[in-house]
């Protein structure tokens, strides 16, 4: 079994990362992190990583590529490391990339604000208040910027004239 972490955290908390995943999963046989090119290095050298893939962007998105090439099996995990779990969602663009770089995978994430270790269950109700907040505030802000364009307007015809 491989361990594939992504680097959505600062480097100096992966090594206390990958000691916490040495005692929970005692079975795995690599360790691998996915980083940028710019980091590459300092992951080469954390104790009891294996491998260092790097990605081709900054950030985790859709489009970003990982550059080396790799392998895995369904039995292979993958631990995100967040700041908080309450921020869990400001995570979902790398828990979506490594969703579909490593499909099948089951993904884990790493609160280190309570040192846990944990499966991530989607809930419904948050997602659809979520939502409905979006579209809230998209309406709330609807009748501002129409008042400033109308008052932009305005101040356009007066100074024409």
């Amino acid at each position: 079994m491989k361990i594939f972490i992504p680097r959505s955290v600062a480097e100096t908390s992966i090594p206390f990362l990958v000691n916490k995943i040495l005692t929970e999963f005692v079975n795995y046989k690599k360790i691998i992190i996915l980083t940028r090119y710019e980091n590459l290095e300092i992951m080469k050298n954390i104790d009891y990583v294996d491998e260092v893939l790097e990605v081709d962007s900054k950030f985790f998105q859709k489009k970003t590529k990982i550059i080396n090439t790799y392998t895995y099996n369904i039995n292979d995990k993958i631990v995100i490391p967040i700041s908080n779990k309450n921020k869990i969602y400001s995570y979902k663009n790398v828990y979506n990339f490594m969703k579909k770089n490593f499909q099948g995978c089951k993904i884990f994430y790493y609160d280190f604000a309570n040192d846990k270790l944990f499966k991530y269950n989607f809930n419904f109700s948050f997602y659809i208040l979520r939502i409905f907040t979006y579209i809230l505030s998209s309406l709330m802000f609807l009748p501002i910027l129409f008042i400033a364009i109308l008052i932009l307007l305005i101040s356009y015809l007066k100074n024409d004239k």
